[in-house]
Parts: C-alpha cells; sequence; structure tokens
C-alpha cells in the first residue's frame, strides 16, 4: 500500500505485519489491546518516514516499549495523541531503555496530548524523558486518568 496516507486500526494482537505494509501512512489512529500477560510483537526496521500524525490508544503493560519503538522509527512525526486505558496502569512495569533520542523529538515532535494519566512510574518515566528531549514542542497536554 505504497499510496495510503491514513489508517485507522483497531487490533488485539500482533501488529508487526500490519504496520509493515503501512509504511507510507501520514496519520495513523492505532488502537491497541492486549491482555495481561501477552508481549506486544513488532518487528524492528519498520520506519514510517511519511507519519506526521499519531492517534495511539493503548490498553496493553508495558506500553511505552512500543511507544518508544513508535517514536525512534517515525522521523517526522509532528503530533502525538496518546490514550492510556486504565488496564495500563495496573501492571508490573519493566523500565524501557533508550537507545538513543528519536529523531522527531529533536527535530519535529510540536504536540503532545496525553489522555488516561494515571502517575505510574511508567508514565513518569515517560513523560521525564519525553520533555527532557521534545525541544520543538509547542503545546502539550496531559490529563488524568476519570473513571
Amino acid at each position: 500500500m505504497s499510496k495510503l496516507e491514513e489508517a485507522d486500526i483497531d487490533v488485539s494482537g500482533n501488529i508487526g505485519n500490519i504496520l509493515e505494509s503501512i509504511t507510507s501512512v501520514r496519520r495513523l489512529s492505532l488502537h491497541l489491546s492486549l491482555s495481561s500477560g501477552k508481549e506486544l510483537v513488532y518487528r524492528p526496521g519498520i520506519v514510517f518516514s511519511q507519519l506526521e500524525h499519531v492517534n495511539l490508544s493503548i490498553k496493553t503493560n508495558n506500553w511505552s516499549k512500543l511507544l518508544v519503538w513508535l517514536l525512534g522509527n517515525s522521523p517526522k512525526l509532528r503530533a502525538l495523541n496518546l490514550y492510556l486505558g486504565i488496564f495500563s496502569i495496573f501492571e508490573v512495569y519493566e523500565p524501557v531503555t533508550w537507545s538513543s533520542v528519536p529523531e522527531c523529538l529533536l527535530r519535529s515532535l510540536e504536540t503532545l496530548e496525553f489522555s488516561g494519566y494515571g502517575g505510574s512510574q511508567e508514565e513518569i518515566d515517560f513523560l521525564s524523558f519525553f520533555f527532557r528531549h521534545a525541544s520543538c514542542l509547542k503545546s502539550y497536554s496531559i490529563t488524568n486518568y476519570v473513571p
């Protein structure tokens, strides 16, 4: 699908094959839900060279691993809308290792909307890294999870 510009994906399993087929997308809405104990599976080497806007709704543990991977493979990303489901704040957190600062944080990401913030260590670690390195950020919004 070399000319696809916008995709809206709702998935509860392996996302690697799906993402590999839409690398030309400019706008991506990804709704991901995994039951406890299941791991995200995506392939290294997938680059979203045109991706500018992401709506990411995640209901799984260790969501930050996917986010680190996505940011690291989206060099032109300008807007990130992140929604965390309540499920993700009660799971065991395995700290993420950032091998380097994603290019989009240094050169293009201007907007962050973070919904569903619950104050977990995973969220605190992500936001700390994000704000330390997001040099082009013009606006952000963080809202708490409200049952």
